[in-house]
C-alpha cells in the first residue's frame, strides 16, 4: 500500500509526503517499510536529501500506479493534491509544477480551479528559466481547462482575464518551441490574448503582449495591425511606445516591405532609448537596424552596424538578441566571402541558441554552421549540423535544404530529391508568398537540375521568380535572389537574351556568395557571359570567382568554378585556351576527389577525357 501511493506520487517522493498520506501508521513503522523497499532494492535513498526515495526503476513505479482503478487513482491524486498543497504551505507555488500535475490527475473530483491555477504558475516560472517546451505543456493543459477543449483560432467572445493570460503564456512558449512552418500559429495566439486584454481595458498587460518579440516571417501576418492598435493605447513618447515601435517597424518590414517607415519606427525608438536611458530598448532598436540592412543588401553595413550591438547583447546578457546578431553578422559576412569571421559568429550564435533554448533560433543557428561546413566541404561535421537540425524541427525548409544540398555535392541525387521534395511538400508557402522559402526553391530547382540532370522543375522555377519580380514590394535580397534563379534557368537554357538581361542587373552582386543555395556570383556572372557569348568577359568573372573562393576557404565552390572555368575555355579554344583548362581541370578534379563530390569528379573526368581526345 505505501509503495502504491508512492508510485502516484511519481518516481521520486519523500518520507514526509507519505507520512501526511498513510493513515494509522506510525512514522517509525513507515521507515521500516521503506527499508524494506531498500533492501529489496525497490527503491532507493537520494544522496541529495535526506528523507528523499526514487524508485529504482520507472517502469516499477509505472506498474504499480497502473494496477489502481481508474476511479482508485483519480481518488489518490485528489488526497496527494490537497495534501501537498497543506504541506508546502508558503511555498505552494515554489512547487506549483507538481501540484498542477495531481490537480490535473483529480480534476474530476476536485475540478479545475486549482489545475488552472497552479498550470499558470508553473508555466509562468518555466518560461522564467528557458524552459519552454514545459511552458508549453503548462499553459495547454490549462486552456484546455478553461476551454474544455484544445485552443481554437477562431473569433472569441467574452475572453476572461485568466484565459486572456494563459493565452499569452501559451504564446511565448510557442514563439520559442514551434517550427518554421507553425510560427502563425503561435503569432495567432499572441493575437487572441492581445486583443482579450485590449477588449477588457487592460492596457497594460495588451501593451505586454504586443510588444512581445517573437521572429516574424515574410509571410507572417497580424503583428503589424497589433502593434498599430498598441500604440493607441500608449503616449507617443513614453519608453512603452518605444518598445512599440521596434515589433511595429519589424511588422512593416516584414509584412509589407516598408523599409523607409521601419527605418522611421527605428530612429524613434533609439530617441526614446537615449532619453531615458534604456539600454535594452536601445539594442533591440539597433539590431533592428542592422536587420533591415541585411535585406537591403547592405552587408558591409550589417557587420559594421551589429557588430556593437553583439557588444551591448553581451553586456546586458541579452541572449536573444545576441543570438539573433551573431546570426546575421554570420550570413553577412558568408555573402561577403569571409569564412573565417561568418564561421566565428556563427559558432558563438550557436552557444547563445543553446542557452536560450528557442528551438526557432536554434535552427536557424545549426543550418547556418552546416552552410559553412558545406562550403569548406567538411561533409561530417555538415552532417552532425544538419542531423540535429532535423531532430529539432523535422519540417523547417532550412533543415530540409541543408539536408538536399549537402546529399547533392557528395552525390546521393536520390537522398538529396527525397530532401527537396519534403521541403516543397512541408513549406506550402514555396508555393504562394514572397518568403525565403520560395528564393531558395528559385535557386536550388535548377541548381539540382544543372547537376542532376533533372529538368522537369525548371519551368515552375522560372514562374515562381518572375512572381516575386513581379510583386510591387519585396526586399532587395528575394529580388537579387530571384535573379540568380532565373540565371540559372536561362544557363540552363542557353537562353542569350534572357542572360543579357539578368547580366546588367546582377553586376552588382560581384565579389559575393548567394545564399539560397550556396553559389558565388563571380561564377553565375561568369556562366552568364559565357551563354551570352562574351567570353572574354567570362573569364574575368571566373578569375574573380576563383580569388573570391580562395581567400573565403570556399573550396566545393572554387572546385566547381574551376570547373566551369575550364569549360568556357574549351569553347573558347584560344592560344593557351586547353593548357589553362587542363590546369583547371586537374585541380578540381583534386579537390572533388579529395572530398567525394561524386558529381563533380565525373564532370572533370569526362572534360580530361575530351581534352586527351
Amino acid at each position: 500500500e505505501t509503495l502504491t501511493i508512492a508510485s502516484v506520487i511519481g518516481r521520486d517522493f519523500g518520507l514526509d509526503q507519505l507520512d501526511a498520506l498513510i493513515e494509522d501508521i506510525s512514522q517509525d513503522r513507515l521507515l521500516d517499510v521503506l527499508d524494506e523497499a531498500l533492501s529489496a532494492r525497490v527503491i532507493e535513498e537520494l544522496s541529495d536529501a535526506a528523507g528523499r526515495y526514487q524508485f529504482s526503476h520507472a517502469l516499477i513505479q509505472e506498474t504499480l500506479s497502473e494496477e489502481l482503478s481508474l476511479t482508485r487513482r483519480t481518488r489518490l491524486h485528489a488526497r496527494i493534491a490537497e495534501s501537498l498543497e497543506g504541506l508546502y504551505g508558503a511555498d505552494a507555488e515554489a512547487n506549483a509544477a507538481e501540484l498542477a500535475h495531481h490537480f490535473t490527475q483529480a480534476e474530476t473530483v476536485l475540478g479545475k480551479e486549482k489545475l488552472v491555477r497552479y498550470s499558470i504558475v508553473a508555466g509562468e516560472r518555466a518560461i522564467g528559466s528557458n524552459a519552454f517546451e514545459e511552458a508549453l505543456v503548462h499553459f495547454q493543459r490549462a486552456l484546455a481547462a478553461v476551454e474544455g477543449s484544445s485552443p481554437s483560432m477562431g473569433e472569441d467572445q467574452g475572453i476572461d482575464e485568466q484565459t486572456a493570460t494563459i493565452l499569452f503564456g501559451l504564446g511565448r512558449a510557442q514563439v520559442a518551441t514551434i517550427e518554421d512552418t507553425q510560427a502563425q500559429e503561435a503569432i495567432d495566439t499572441l493575437i487572441r490574448a492581445f486583443e482579450a486584454f485590449a477588449d477588457l481595458g487592460d492596457a497594460e498587460n495588451a501593451v505586454a503582449v504586443a510588444s512581445y518579440p517573437h521572429a516574424l516571417r515574410p509571410n507572417s501576418v497580424g503583428t503589424l495591425a497589433m502593434a498599430t492598435r498598441a500604440l493607441d493605447l500608449v503616449s507617443p513618447d513614453s519608453l512603452e511606445a518605444g518598445y512599440l515601435l521596434i515589433r511595429h517597424g519589424g511588422a512593416l518590414a516584414a509584412e509589407k516591405k516598408d523599409y523607409d517607415g521601419a527605418q522611421e519606427n527605428i530612429d524613434r525608438a533609439i530617441e526614446i532609448a537615449r532619453r531615458e536611458e534604456d539600454r535594452v530598448l536601445e539594442l533591440l532598436a539597433l539590431y533592428l537596424d542592422g536587420g533591415l540592412r541585411y535585406f537591403r543588401a547592405h552587408y558591409r553595413e550589417v557587420v559594421e552596424k551589429l557588430n556593437p550591438v553583439i557588444k551591448l547583447a553581451q553586456s546586458l546578457n541579452e541572449l536573444q538578441t545576441l543570438a539573433l546578431a551573431r546570426w546575421l553578422c554570420s550570413l553577412a559576412l558568408q555573402q561577403l566571402g569571409d569564412g573565417v569571421e561568418a564561421q566565428i559568429h556563427a559558432t558563438a550564435g550557436l552557444e547563445s541558441a543553446e542557452r536560450l533554448h528557442n528551438r526557432y533560433y536554434l535552427v536557424w543557428l545549426l543550418n547556418t554552421n552546416a552552410m559553412l561546413a558545406v562550403l569548406r566541404g567538411e561533409w561530417k561535421v555538415a552532417q552532425e549540423f544538419t542531423d540535429r537540425s532535423l531532430a529539432e524541427s523535422p519540417n523547417d525548409f532550412r533543415a530540409l535544404s541543408s539536408a538536399a544540398l549537402l546529399n547533392l555535392q557528395v552525390g546521393n541525387i536520390e537522398q538529396s530529391s527525397e530532401y527537396f521534395e519534403q521541403t516543397l511538400e512541408q513549406a506550402p508557402d514555396i508555393l504562394h508568398g514572397s518568403g525565403v522559402e520560395r528564393t531558395f526553391a528559385i535557386m536550388m530547382i535548377p541548381l539540382f537540375a544543372r547537376v542532376s540532370g533533372a529538368t522537369d522543375r525548371v519551368d515552375a522555377a522560372e514562374t515562381l521568380a518572375k512572381e516575386i519580380l513581379s510583386l510591387p514590394s519585396s526586399s532587395n535580397n528575394y529580388m537579387i535572389w530571384a535573379r540568380a534563379g532565373l540565371a540559372l534557368v536561362a544557363i540552363q537554357r542557353s537562353d542569350e537574351e534572357s542572360a543579357i538581361e539578368l547580366y546588367s542587373s546582377l553586376t552588382p552582386e560581384r565579389g559575393t556568395q548567394f545564399l539560397s543555395p550556396v553559389f558565388c556570383a563571380d561564377r553565375l556572372l561568369g556562366l552568364l557571359a559565357q551563354t551570352m557569348g562574351n567570353l572574354d568577359d567570362s573569364e574575368t568573372h571566373f578569375e574573380d570567382a576563383l580569388a573570391f573562393c580562395r581567400k573565403a576557404g570556399y573550396v566545393t565552390e572554387l572546385a566547381w568554378s574551376l570547373c566551369d572555368y575550364a569549360d568556357m575555355l574549351l569553347k573558347r579554344d584560344g592560344g593557351g585556351d586547353k593548357a589553362k583548362a587542363t590546369s583547371l581541370l586537374d585541380e578540381s578534379l583534386q579537390i572533388s576527389t579529395d572530398l567525394g563530390m561524386r558529381p563533380l569528379m565525373e564532370r572533370a573526368l569526362s572534360r580530361r577525357d575530351i581534352l586527351k581526345a
